[in-house]
């Protein structure tokens, strides 16, 4: 495969991250102008989490594919699982994190009352739950480490359309459905990721990509070391 049949859907994984974002300040526009404001300030927060999830994929794609290519694929097992891990480490502490500061960060936007509010509902929710983004950007880096690259983005593709109708649901009362405002889309946005991290891991399991879960503690040293060169 050559560098631009590499590339090319990995540029399209990540427009389809953010256009999860973009999607629901869109749809938004039809509820309530307030509420598409202040979505439009936290997304900020969202991009800056994704990006500090994105650290550890950098990495680990790097490690995991000098090792498959050097035939070094037990090696390249133990990079993969130290960084599913990691990224399950750092997920948790920044939802962890997100949950308890959420009030001092959107306090920081000096957003009038009700906006403030709407963006406090929409990221005590997505930011919490951060632990989804960071796991399925790991994922998809271990897939296309192995030389799966297309997989990720239609996977990607499928969560933002489930996002999309999850939001529909949510503002527009389809089948008699309560009017779910701004709470309802950041649950609909956490749920797309979760089906997207959900996928992405039974994909890693049918290509029969060796992922030795249970040796996580033979293997931090090794990560560590490799990573931070």
């Amino acid at each position: 495969m050559n560098i631009v049949a590499l590339t090319w859907p990995m540029f399209v994984e990540i427009l389809l991250r953010t256009a999860l974002n973009t999607s629901d300040v869109f749809m938004l526009s039809g509820y309530s102008e307030k509420a598409v404001s202040a979505v439009g300030v936290v997304t900020q927060i969202s991009f800056f989490l994704v990006i500090i999830s994105m650290m550890v994929s950098t990495g680990s794609s790097v490690l995991i594919s000098q090792y498959n290519g050097a035939d070094r694929h037990q090696d390249s097992a133990k990079i993969a699982v130290a960084s599913i891990y990691l990224g399950l480490a750092m997920g948790i502490a920044l939802g962890v994190l997100s949950f308890v500061a959420t009030g001092d960060i959107i306090s920081l936007f000096g957003l009038e009352a009700q906006v403030a509010q709407f963006g406090y509902d929409y990221l005590i929710i997505t930011a919490s739950l951060t632990i989804m983004v960071t796991l399925g950007i790991i994922f998809s880096t271990i897939l296309r480490a192995h030389g799966y690259s297309k997989s990720p983005m239609f996977i990607n593709l499928f969560a933002g359309a489930i996002n999309v109708f999850g939001n529909y649901c949510a503002l527009y009362q389809p089948f008699g459905l309560p009017v779910y405002g701004v709470q309802g889309v950041a649950i609909a946005t956490v749920f797309s990721q979760f089906i997207s991290a959900a996928i992405l891991w039974y994909m890693l399991r049918d290509k029969k990509i060796d992922l030795p879960i249970g040796s996580v503690f033979a293997i931090p040293a090794l990560f560590i070391k490799k990573y931070c060169a």
